[in-house]
């Protein structure tokens, strides 16, 4: 199942934004935003 789809029936219908990181990837200004505000979706 698609990972929209899963987050759409756990969360309802509201504004989601999902940011991806990568260990082997640099940590962007948006990872390190995300993870100051963000709301983790599982450990």
């Amino acid at each position: 199942m698609a990972l929209r789809t899963r987050l759409h029936e756990a969360l309802g219908d509201r504004k989601i934004d999902v940011v991806v990181y990568r260990n082997s990837g640099p940590d962007l200004p948006v990872h390190r935003h995300a993870r100051a505000t963000g709301v983790p979706l599982w450990p």
